[in-house]
């Protein structure tokens, strides 16, 4: 028995190795050139220039005061992210003042929204934002989900089976009651490799009652126990360490794929922000501009009616100035209407109810919007684009899972050919079963499959290499699209900015002419009817001035949009 004994501890030792060896696999965390799925970053708010504050309890005037964000968001934008990195949210700036609006505190500057504070206040609130951050969250387990198939696995049973002879015993002459116990233990781990280790352990005990005939005791208990230690390694089918990982890596591109969901609901929401406050200033301001042409279309009705009440206009200049009134009074009424709407979709936007009274707010001018001063370079932004647009992202990510796809189908067409070992030792034995502890034995076996056609195998590879080259394609197409998409954009700006400087033109002659025609009508070298259309057409003009701003400035963010630059505009980080 002694040269038995270093064999026999050593399927012992593994039992005790195993539950170590089952937490390491050398290709668990083996990194991947996917750098969308591995870092992603945070949002973070760069140092910007605040104003003076108002509160005694700040020593430097002139520093930033981060102020944080909600608990609420913080949580998701937590759970969106991995917590190996740091993810932050602050905003250096000060708030005078605030309004309470559906219970929520919005910050003022000089008695206005501003802005960068509604951008702040929209990524605190905006439930696209909220709800594209738990997607994110919620798809970050798939890779939990799919490594799951590489952590260990305990199993085990215990039972008894209770047993009486119905019929005389040969050997007692009388019945024998058996009472047989069982209890089995069992771990297994599957590695990268494909290889499959398991270890065993079974006890059994046989107890029975009845009466001893010719020296033999059927009472006599009979146990035994034994340790098993199987390991089965793949060959072909299910050996490719690659193949094996495909699952991790899909789900890795899974989660790659919501960051960029994630990015684009961002983006998204940074131009609907910034283009809804700019509709919503100029909805405000056109409102005003309607109200001052009510007001002097009624300050002419007034000289009109006076000077029919001495005779030098006549019933007609008096009905056509009325009718002027009426026009402005209804074209005031429908730019509050347009106003109020314009409020209401910033509402929505920034994650606040619709229908909150819009009574005494105020925007910041559009006049201050910092246009560039340099015309776009679109090849500057195409190359921005491609490193950062979502949907060139989301194209390049589906190149990747197809590719993971084509590795698992290659595996697939293989042949099964396992290699199965196994060693057994007993623990304890006794003479009835002519067991001792000890003994042991061992086996080796080769196991082999093979389809007899292998046709379905085939054509799944076909088929995935198919969609591979399709991916590729739809990639190609979408950098064109992208290209024709800048291109438009930046043609976009260069019109919308010769249309607003036509516009300004055009409100400052109408308001000279205006102002002329009014000076000829005092003198009666003109009609109401003459005022009347210069005062609507200088009116119009403001308007379109306006509008013109409106649309250059959708244009500007669009192309911001799609080359990323907003974020940096607004001191983001992703």
């Amino acid at each position: 028995m002694t040269p038995r004994r270093p064999i026999t501890r050593t399927p012992l030792a593994l039992l005790l190795l195993l539950p170590a060896a089952c937490a390491y696999d050398p290709y668990f965390d083996a990194p991947t050139d996917y750098p969308h799925a591995r870092a992603v970053a945070p949002f973070l708010f760069e140092d910007e220039p605040s104003s003076p504050s108002r509160s005694a309890s700040r020593s430097d005037p002139s520093s930033p005061s981060p102020r944080p964000v909600s608990a609420d968001l913080r949580d998701a934008w937590t759970n969106a992210w991995s917590p190996k990195q740091e993810r932050t949210l602050v905003a250096s700036s000060d708030f005078l003042t605030s309004k309470t609006i559906a219970g929520t505190s919005v910050p003022l500057r000089n008695g206005a929204i501003a802005l960068p504070d509604c951008v702040l206040f929209g990524l605190e609130h905006s439930l696209d934002v909220k709800i594209a951050a738990f997607d994110r969250s919620a798809t970050g387990e798939n890779i939990s989900i799919a490594r799951g198939e590489f952590q260990p696995q305990l199993s085990g049973s215990v039972g008894r089976e209770s047993d009486r002879i119905a019929e005389e015993s040969i050997l007692a002459g009388e019945r024998i009651a058996e009472n047989f116990d069982e209890a089995e233990g069992r771990l297994e781990k599957k590695f990268s490799t494909g290889t499959i280790v398991a270890a065993e352990v079974r006890s059994a005990s046989d107890n029975r009652s009845g009466s001893s005939v010719g020296g033999f005791d059927p009472t006599t208990p009979l146990a035994k126990s034994d340790a098993t230690v199987r390991l089965r390694q793949p060959l072909l089918k299910g050996g490719s360490i690659k193949a094996n990982r495909a699952g991790i890596e899909l789900a890795k591109l899974s989660v790659a794929r919501s960051d960029i969901l994630l990015r684009a609901q961002v983006l998204e929401f940074l131009r609907g922000s910034e283009t809804g406050y700019w509709l919503a200033a100029i909805g405000k301001e056109l409102y005003r501009a309607r109200q001052e042409s009510l007001e002097r279309s009624l300050k002419i009705l007034e000289d009109v009616r006076a000077l029919y009440e001495v005779g030098n206009a006549s019933n007609l200049d008096v009905l056509e100035a009325d009718a002027a009134v009426a026009k402005a009074r209804e074209t005031m009424v429908s730019s509050r209407k347009q106003f109020e709407d314009a409020v209401d979709n910033l509402w929505f936007i920034l994650g606040l109810p619709p229908g909150i009274d819009s009574a005494g707010l105020k925007f910041e001018s559009i006049e201050a919007y910092p246009f560039p001063e340099e015309t776009p370079d679109a090849e500057e932004s195409f190359r921005r684009a491609m490193s950062s647009y979502p949907d060139v992202l989301l194209l390049g990510n589906e190149v990747k899972n197809r590719q993971q796809r084509v590795i698992r189908a290659k595996n697939d067409r293989l042949p099964e050919l396992d290699l199965d070992l196994s060693g057994r030792t007993a623990l304890s034995g006794d003479a009835f079963d002519n067991v001792r502890d000890g003994e042991y034995d061992w086996s080796a076996l080769l196991r082999f499959s093979i389809p007899w056609t292998m046709k379905a195998e085939r054509a799944q590879l076909r088929q995935a290499k198919v969609e591979l080259d399709r991916s590729k394609i739809a990639r190609e197409q979408g950098e064109r699209r992208l290209y024709r998409d800048i291109l438009a954009a930046s043609r976009d700006i260069d019109f919308s900015a010769q249309q607003l400087e036509t516009a300004v033109h055009s409100a400052d002659v109408n308001a000279r002419k205006f102002e002329e025609q009014r000076r000829r009508y005092q003198e009666g070298l003109v009609s109401v009817r003459d005022l009347m259309e210069d005062e609507e057409a200088s009116s119009l003009a403001d308007a379109i001035e306006l509008e013109a701003r409106l649309r250059l400035i959708a244009a500007h963010t669009l192309l911001q949009q799609i080359d990323g630059s907003i974020l940096q505009r607004h001191g983001l980080k992703w």
